[in-house]
């Protein structure tokens, strides 16, 4: 097998393991991101002053709230950042709102997020609250990152400035998958 290939796991309970390891991984890389989009440093003092806000949307109920585990990844992250003394001196907090794996209540939450003023929202919801979410970014200008979804439709067809993934998408799963198959 080439570099970056994709090895199906058959260990019991493996996919489920591996799933659960990606989204800490992709949860720490949608808030560097954040991070990279306010072009910030971090700072050495005590964080004080206003903090930078970040909305979370995360299933933390429903069919995918399986998922939720990458939640835990950014409150570390955020806390870790914190105590490094936050961004420029000022903390970050993170808004977590539970979107229920349902896309209205997705949409719901990612309008009252963007009302306060969040500097931007991450999100490992599934690809039906993504969907529901892609155009609200666009529409109220506020950057949205996600570390689930691998539908092509969202970097191929939805995408714009405001919208960015931290987890490639089928087609290239299913390369990946038929060059191994090969």
């Amino acid at each position: 097998m080439g570099k970056g290939s994709v090895v199906p796991c058959k260990i019991k309970g493996g996919q489920h393991m591996l799933m659960k390891r990606m989204w800490w991984f992709t949860s720490f890389i949608a808030l560097s991101v954040i991070i990279a989009l306010s072009v910030i440093k971090l700072a050495t003092a005590a964080p004080s002053g206003e903090p930078i806000v970040l909305g979370e949307l995360v299933s933390q109920s429903g069919p995918f709230a399986a998922f939720a585990a990458g939640h835990k990844g950014a409150q570390l992250a955020i806390e870790q950042i914190n105590v490094a003394g936050g961004v420029h001196g000022r903390p970050l907090q993170l808004l977590t709102g539970d979107d229920q794996s349902n896309p209205a209540e997705g949409a719901k939450l990612f309008r009252e997020f963007a009302s306060k003023n969040v500097l931007a929202i991450i999100g490992n919801s599934p690809s039906s609250v993504v969907f529901a979410a892609i155009p609200l970014s666009l529409e109220l200008k506020t950057p949205y990152v996600i570390s689930m979804g691998y539908t092509s439709a969202f970097t191929e067809k939805l995408s714009h400035r405001y919208f960015f993934s931290t987890i490639t998408s089928d087609r290239v799963f299913a390369r990946a998958i038929a060059e191994n198959l090969a």
